[in-house]
């Protein structure tokens, strides 16, 4: 890619592609010209902040040994969880 691609792709990376980037960045290394895409507009945008910083604590916690996660869902959890599902699972309109 040359320069003059790199640098409008910094200018004008969208929410959509720093999200796809964020999440690519976990799992690989990004190349030069994303990798400053993403700093970029990270600068300038609060919500895709968040959603790398997001992002990075899942793989985080995906990373844990098995040992150290806790598996149990609250007794209320398990309800609300069961509701949805009854929600979901009804047709529009019907009962």
């Amino acid at each position: 890619m040359n320069w003059l691609k790199t640098l409008r792709k910094i200018l004008t990376l969208q929410c959509v592609e720093a999200s796809e980037l964020s999440s690519q960045e976990v799992d690989q290394p990004l190349r030069v010209a994303d990798r400053l895409a993403l700093r970029c507009h990270l600068l300038i945008c609060r919500s895709c902040k968040i959603f790398r910083q997001q992002v990075q604590v899942i793989h985080a916690c995906m990373a844990l040994p098995e040992d150290q996660v806790d598996r149990k869902l609250s007794e209320s959890a398990r309800e609300r969880i069961a509701e949805r599902l009854r929600q979901e699972s009804q047709p529009p309109g019907g009962s």
